[in-house]
């Protein structure tokens, strides 16, 4: 992703972890916005990336955070499914593929830790990510991109939002 942001849009990127940025010469540089898509269900310490991310907020910087939803009505339906089939699994941990998920996110669970780790939240909210993909839909063949319309309208039946977004600010800015 860094390297198709770098291309495709000529923007400054950096890709790696907080602390081997903190190491660079840039980390002096204080951002207002970071995001962090769909990381934080794979790190280990979730916390402790937070609470090392507040140095680098611009006075006025916010963050965008993104995770699945572990309460996602979908979800319930494929744990449902594993269960029947005799399998020890876990939708809300990713069992089927890697990069495995480490946590498995609420709306609760996610305003606890980003609260615990020094940030106001602004909002927080639950939606569907049916949409997404759409950019890059025109890299797949024409059955690939059936299938994947047939299975997004399909979820669509389920009140599904398995997806959390947070926005929020550290507390001492």
């Amino acid at each position: 992703f860094c390297k198709y942001a770098l291309e495709t849009s000529g923007i400054s990127v950096f890709c790696g972890t907080v602390i081997d940025y903190k190491k660079t010469s840039s980390s002096s540089v204080l951002h207002d916005f970071v995001t962090l898509f769909h990381v934080l269900e794979h790190v280990k310490d979730p916390k402790q990336l937070l609470i090392e991310m507040r140095t680098l907020f611009s006075p006025t910087g916010v963050c965008y955070i993104e995770v699945p939803n572990a309460d996602a009505t979908l979800l319930r339906f494929v744990d449902l499914y594993f269960k029947l089939s005799g399998r020890d699994w876990s939708s809300r941990l990713s069992p089927t593929h890697p990069p495995f998920h480490s946590i498995g996110y609420t709306k609760h669970s996610l305003e606890k830790i980003i609260a615990d780790s020094g940030y106001e939240i602004i909002d927080i909210w639950t939606f569907t990510g049916r949409n997404r993909g759409h950019q890059v839909q025109n890299r797949f063949g024409i059955l690939k991109r059936t299938i994947r319309n047939l299975m997004v309208r399909a979820i669509e039946i389920f009140p599904n939002r398995e997806l959390i977004g947070v926005l929020a600010r550290p507390k001492d800015n």
